[in-house]
């Protein structure tokens, strides 16, 4: 009882204040969260059993993905998330039986004392840092000590940053592409997605994150339309992300549709609808790339899962499987407003051809990844 209790009290030095450290002492303690460590800790397994832990309020899209593989692989799964994830209902599209939990301060404070963690076939830790407080995950929850523990990294340079050297060598770190550390897995099921969708007689481009002028892409979207519409008025770019488009010129407006952010639902249905995926990645930019070498754009599971055709340029192109039997590709940035001109203009056969070529390499991204995943688990 001592150490836990001394446990607890250093485990609050994190946050930063007290008014924060106390508001979160009283929600843990509530009724609510008791009875949802009880409802986890009385689990009954008929079957192998998979964890999942995702303590952050991003990347909850890879959970139905990853939950996905598992199931294939004929093991049940339990979902320990962040309670904005479960808001934000990234399953809502998920019919496959999985049990999530809200990772409630009780589970932070004692997950690695209750007995159940012992009888999961893996744990498997979805990132390795808690960005809200900039702190390792494992080490944080005390898993370090669990041999099953599985870490999928989404930052491959954090592998020295963090000391999980032993888990590259024992074969139990996962990243989303094949990068060179690390198996592949690629989360890029999201559950029942209309995938007939036509091309529209107004093109629609989908950009995923914000346009803002503090990021490059900003000019370089902006300038692009601007080319565009001297040529033709027939397409639009729908924004899910905020969109800063102070000082642009109202004639120029008109081809955006800012939805700012959305939860999964209605992120899912603007994908539905939407013509092409544009990534807006920029070597000339480079923040951009981290995503040929230690991370991954998660532009890459929505154009797979939704297989919507990408308007993408080149180096990143070939690094993620992406050409011009599946996608659009340009070489440097000059050459975006003809690469989208393209996609205005092509016909319907030409564009169905694209998506049954990204559905090509769908399925052979996921036999490679749960071939790798079969690999490492148990």
């Amino acid at each position: 009882m001592k150490k836990i209790i001394i446990e607890i009290i250093l485990l609050f030095i994190p946050f930063k204040s007290v008014r924060n450290r106390w508001r979160r002492i009283l929600r843990g303690l509530s009724f609510n969260n008791i009875k949802e460590v009880r409802r986890f800790n009385n689990r009954i397994f008929d079957k192998k059993r998979i964890l999942l832990i995702e303590p952050n309020d991003c990347h909850s899209e890879v959970l139905p993905g990853m939950s996905k593989y598992f199931l294939d692989l004929g093991y049940q799964v339990d979902i320990l998330t962040n309670p904005k994830c479960i808001i934000e209902n990234p399953f809502c599209r998920f019919k496959e039986d999985v049990t999530i939990f809200e990772l409630n301060p009780l589970f932070i404070f004692f997950l690695k004392y209750l007995p159940i963690m012992k009888k999961y076939t893996n744990i498997v830790l979805m990132t390795s840092v808690w960005y809200s407080f900039d702190i390792q995950v494992r080490k944080y929850f005390g898993l370090d000590g669990y041999k099953n523990l599985l870490i999928v990294e989404h930052e491959t340079h954090n592998i020295t940053a963090y000391d999980e050297g032993k888990y590259l060598e024992n074969n139990k770190l996962i990243t989303l592409w094949n990068l060179d550390k690390g198996k592949m897995v690629n989360p890029h099921y999201f559950g029942n997605i209309d995938t007939t969708h036509q091309k529209s007689d107004i093109t629609n481009f989908i950009v995923v994150g914000g346009i803002e002028k503090k990021r490059k892409n900003y000019d370089l979207l902006i300038n692009t339309v601007k080319t565009l519409s001297q040529t033709t008025d027939r397409f639009k770019i729908t924004v899910v992300g905020k969109g800063d488009l102070e000082g642009l010129e109202e004639k120029y407006k008109k081809f955006f549709d800012i939805k700012g952010r959305l939860d999964y639902p209605n992120m899912y249905q603007e994908l539905e609808n939407a013509d092409y995926f544009l990534t807006l990645l920029d070597y000339e930019n480079e923040a951009h790339h981290r995503y040929l070498t230690t991370g991954v754009t998660g532009s890459l599971q929505l154009i797979l899962g939704f297989l919507k055709p990408a308007v993408i340029q080149k180096k990143f192109a070939d690094f993620y499987r992406l050409n011009n039997e599946n996608s659009i590709i340009y070489i440097d940035n000059q050459e975006l407003s003809q690469a989208m001109l393209m996609g205005i203009n092509m016909n319907n056969n030409d564009y169905e051809n694209r998506k049954q070529s990204i559905k090509t390499l769908r399925e052979d991204v996921y036999k490679m990844s749960l071939d790798n995943l079969k690999g490492i688990v148990g």
